[in-house]
């Protein structure tokens, strides 16, 4: 009896995971199924779930009139340089906080946060006119500064957590050992903080490759648009 209700549970909960999913994926899926539909199907008043004539036309219009290829490796260049040069300067950043203990240490740790509490909607407008003054506007620094600026007050507080982590002995070690402090970081330290490094890279990735306002803002060039102002631009096409 008791395996009976086991099994049941387990069914009831197989059938409400079936279900939760179902209705997960059903925006994506509509989605998906209407951009294969033609004009007249979209705005008909008798909705279909199925394309009734599958088309490619929409995503031709798109592609021809938008270079998204470029776009793509406009984004793809910006997201990984900001993520290299976040991971680096978090690393030593980090590194220094939790290893070393130099006057006004805390006061400094609390103030790079300050950037943080600042929403970032008021800071484009300064940003732009020092970036207009410097000339730095239409390319890839004008994207790739703020975004690293965004991005490594949290990355270097997660890094000084997993650096606080490791016993300092572990280092110490190493440097008996014969190899010095930056070898003892790259060798002992950095394979150790792994899981907190990816997960730096992750949060940077997905803070760079999703970022809108200030492409918008900062970019006028079509050519140097990242995907999140590719899609944007599709709107004024239709």
């Amino acid at each position: 009896m008791l395996v009976r209700k086991k099994q049941v549970k387990s069914l009831l909960l197989y059938i409400l995971t079936v279900l939760f999913l179902l209705w997960a994926i059903a925006p994506f899926f509509w989605t998906i199924s209407t951009s294969f539909k033609n004009i007249g199907e979209i705005y008909s008043t008798s909705p279909t779930l199925i394309p009734k004539n599958i088309t490619i036309d929409n995503y031709s219009e798109i592609f021809n009139k938008l270079d998204f290829f470029r776009y793509f490796l406009n984004s793809m260049f910006v997201t990984i340089t900001t993520i290299i040069i976040t991971v680096i300067l978090s690393i030593l950043a980090a590194y220094a906080f939790s290893r070393f203990r130099f006057p006004f240490r805390h006061i400094l740790l609390m103030f790079i946060l300050v950037p943080r509490i600042i929403p970032s909607v008021t800071r484009i407008i300064p940003l732009y006119q020092i970036f207009a003054k410097l000339n730095i506007l239409d390319n890839y620094f004008s994207l790739i500064g703020p975004y690293v600026a965004d991005a490594l007050p949290i990355a270097v507080w997660i890094l000084i957590g997993f650096f606080d982590g490791i016993p300092k002995v572990l280092e110490e070690a190493a440097m008996i050992d014969g190899c010095t402090r930056m070898q003892a970081l790259k060798k002992v330290i950095i394979p150790l903080t792994a899981p907190g490094i990816v997960s730096v890279a992750l949060f940077t990735f997905l803070r760079a490759w999703n970022e809108f306002v200030i492409a918008f803002t900062f970019i006028d060039k079509g050519k140097m648009m990242t995907l999140p102002v590719a899609h944007y631009r599709v709107f004024e096409f239709f």
